[in-house]
């Protein structure tokens, strides 16, 4: 990734992106597939390994989320799992959003499905939503139908709208998460 990077860097200052090499260090550039402990499975780009009730594991499409002690829901980063209300709390502001649903994670040796972008060259995993990036391709979000947002840096889960100058994703007044980065997707 260190050499994706540099190279990104060199190209860049030769084709006079610099606008776009600063948006891009500002977003981070996932590895193919989340490795969960002990080995064996693996989640899509973006998502997070959590404990199953099986216990093996499953994926939380969120990045950096919170595993819910059911084993069977998660919340994204900043917000608690209540078990009694069956929802998320964020830990800042006390706003209440429903919890997320895990999927089933895969085998480490098995492709993942790609979606192939608009563009007929981009591609991100299968589950997750091709959005227009800001050098005329595609960056993937870590989730299903999910809202591209305008700064084409950023997006949010189906059903919320971007607010990039707040930096959340609103569904009402009452209901709000972070913003999603979108990645380039690192084919292997």
């Amino acid at each position: 990734m260190k050499h994706f990077l540099v190279l990104l860097s060199v190209l860049c200052a030769y084709s006079c992106c610099t606008v776009l090499s600063a948006e891009l260090r500002k977003v981070s550039f996932p590895h193919f597939g989340v490795k969960c402990p002990s080995g064996g499975k693996e989640c899509p780009t973006g998502n997070t390994c959590c404990p199953a009730v099986n216990g093996g594991w499953n994926c939380c499409p969120s990045t950096d989320a919170v595993c819910c002690s059911d084993k069977i829901h998660c919340c994204p980063q900043g917000y608690k799992c209540t078990l009694s209300g069956g929802n998320c709390v964020s830990e800042s502001d006390g706003s209440v959003i429903p919890w997320l649903d895990k999927q089933d994670s895969l085998n480490v040796a098995m492709n993942f499905d790609l979606n192939i972008c608009p563009d007929g060259k981009s591609q991100c995993d299968s589950g997750q939503t091709c959005c227009p990036s800001m050098d005329g391709g595609y960056s993937c979000c870590a989730m299903a139908n999910a809202v591209c947002c305008q700064d084409e840096l950023h997006c949010c889960p189906s059903g919320y709208t971007c607010y990039p100058d707040k930096g959340n994703c609103q569904k009402s007044r009452l209901f709000s998460v972070p913003m999603t980065n979108l990645y380039l997707r690192n084919p292997n």
